[in-house]
């Protein structure tokens, strides 16, 4: 048994359960989620007992192409996301397709091919926390319309093919972000922003504490599940433009660049909460419908209705491609 497995085990947490009256696998196994973003650090102690493949952007001709990868981050944002993934159904198949530069940013062609390559390759879930933001009061432009309409296509691509994409809403209020809103999949805002335009550090930027560390004596890998379980649950429904479920994304504490521990701020670190319930969803209930997927989701919401103040939610923190 993994440490992951014998630390969820001692506190009680079962494989098998329900929230919400929904069927779940906890664990998430036999389910391959792809994070499309700045690579991860499959080095880092969170990941001591994970199953991670790696592919990586590449510019061919006109396009890209998707090809194997050494893996790494140079970031720590695409580390973070599959960190809290990772924790919450580490079970589950990982694939980081390294789409973002150090920078977080990618050309928009890019990721429009790195998300047509995880449709083709039939992943059951897709994290993306990043999108195109474009300033809400301003028309599109000329340009904006050709990207954010092969995005749609891609989606609606995803929807066919039974692949479940995850996308995180915008970065700030003043800004709608692409794919987030698209009615195909499932845009995430988070819980208990304290403002519309909360600033999230920059990729690579120190973090504005010392890391989050356990203890000198704890043991390599994520958190145990215990520790702080009933929050990471919390799903809330918030039927938007932008976004139709809302998740924890408030000081998330996730992996750092170097081995440590930071918290993070952001719907990028709410959409792999999504994405994890997700997960556990498909794994117990195989092939079901992206419908019947969102309404497991909101079922699970409402298990929370009573329970949990839901403050402002204008996410802060989305990875740019632009």
């Amino acid at each position: 048994m993994s440490e992951a497995a014998a630390t969820a085990s001692r506190s009680g947490w079962h494989e098998e359960g329900e929230l919400g009256g929904v069927a779940l696998r906890r664990s998430g196994r036999g389910v391959r989620v792809a994070v499309v973003d700045t690579g991860v650090d499959a080095t880092h102690p969170w990941f001591a007992d994970a199953r991670i493949a790696h592919l990586h952007v590449e510019k061919k001709g006109e396009g890209y192409v998707v090809v194997p990868d050494a893996g790494g981050d140079q970031s720590g944002h695409g580390t973070a996301c599959a960190g809290i993934i990772h924790r919450m159904v580490p079970g589950a198949e990982l694939t980081s397709v390294r789409a973002l530069g150090p920078d977080g940013r990618c050309s928009r062609t890019a990721l429009i091919d790195a998300l047509a390559h995880c449709v083709r390759a039939g992943f059951h879930v897709v994290n993306l926390s990043l999108g195109i933001d474009v300033p809400r009061r301003v028309p599109l432009k000329p340009t904006d319309h050709r990207p954010i309409l092969s995005l749609y296509e891609v989606a609606d691509d995803a929807w066919t093919a039974g692949v479940v994409l995850v996308a995180s809403g915008p970065n700030v209020a003043a800004f709608r972000t692409y794919p987030g809103r698209f009615k195909a999949l499932i845009g995430v805002g988070r819980i208990g922003a304290e403002s519309p335009g909360a600033a999230h550090p920059p990729p690579g930027a120190p973090p504005s504490a010392p890391p989050d560390r356990g203890p000198a004596d704890a043991p390599p890998g994520p958190p145990g599940y215990a520790e702080g379980a009933e929050e990471l649950e919390r799903l809330a429904t918030a039927r938007t433009e932008d976004y139709e479920i809302l998740a924890p994304g408030t000081d998330v504490l996730a992996p750092a660049l170097g081995g440590g521990e930071r918290r993070w701020t952001g719907t990028s670190f709410a959409a792999p909460f999504v994405n994890a319930h997700v997960a556990r969803v498909l794994a117990a209930r195989p092939g079901l419908p992206i419908e019947s997927v969102k309404a497991a989701l909101h079922q699970m919401a409402g298990a929370w209705e009573g329970r949990a103040s839901v403050g402002a939610h204008h996410p802060a923190g989305v990875m740019e491609a632009s």
